[in-house]
């Protein structure tokens, strides 16, 4: 029993650790995504993250995908394209207000 109870904990730890590494290495790059874009940039593409997130659950691993989702998803990246969009138009100056 202390040997199956032994592997029980090695394994826990090895994916314990493989999860910080995960979230070492995700912060790493957001924060060299933030250097290097700026916050409003960065702060638009972080919300591609739950639909990034639910697309890879799917696909790796075979979760299924429900019409709430996928309209979720399409509203955030219509938020994203429209963020995108009226941040080139402040940079350039042209507005379209009435």
């Amino acid at each position: 029993m202390g040997t199956r109870l032994a592997g029980k904990t090695a394994l826990v730890t090895s994916a314990a650790q493989g999860i910080g590494r995960a979230t070492v290495l995700a912060m790493v790059g957001f924060f060299a995504g933030l250097k290097r874009l700026g916050a409003s940039d960065s702060a638009t593409l972080s919300t591609l993250e739950p639909v990034v997130t639910f697309v890879l659950a799917a696909v790796f691993l075979d979760e299924p995908v429900t019409v709430i989702q996928v309209l979720g998803g399409m509203l955030v990246l219509g938020a994203v394209i429209a963020l995108a969009r009226g941040h080139t138009q402040v940079l350039s100056g042209s507005t379209n207000s009435r």
